[in-house]
């Protein structure tokens, strides 16, 4: 296992860009060692978050950025996703139940109920006119006593 990982990349707010992101994590969730199923967990949980920047917090204005940084840290392996958008705190937003979700008029709104059921921890920070957005994966127990 590598013992430390601390890696950055910055995109434009642009749903164009949503690969590359995925791609950075996946990188990184490899690197330290976890398996397929947990870094399919790790990109879609950032996958989400940064859509709703995209979409929520810039309203699709690309001219904004989007920060991204890795680390591992004892056993936790963060990504901390940076913006000046719209302030918004996930860790408060109501979910719907399933029956509620059902019997919404609009389609949409699942993405912080399938942030908070892939990823361990959530925190967030609003500092200086920026968002800061940290998921937190807890490695795997083989992998945290390598």
């Amino acid at each position: 296992m590598i013992k430390v990982l601390a890696e950055h990349l910055t995109v434009p707010s642009n749903c164009e860009y949503l690969e590359a992101i995925r791609g950075f994590i996946k990188d990184g969730a490899k690197k330290i060692g976890f398996d397929e199923n947990d870094i399919w967990k790790i990109v879609l949980a950032a996958d989400e978050a940064c859509s709703n920047i995209i979409r929520h917090g810039y309203k699709h204005d690309p001219s904004n950025f989007i920060k991204i940084d890795i680390e591992l840290k004892e056993n936790r392996f963060l990504i901390h996703i940076e913006d000046d958008g719209l302030m918004y705190d996930l860790r408060f937003h109501k979910v719907p139940s399933d029956k509620e979700y059902i019997n919404e008029p609009k389609p949409g709104g699942l993405g912080i109920k399938i942030i908070r059921h892939l990823i361990d921890e959530i925190d967030y920070n609003h500092t200086e006119n920026k968002n800061r957005l940290s998921l937190t994966k807890f490695l795997p127990e083989h992998l945290s006593n390598s």
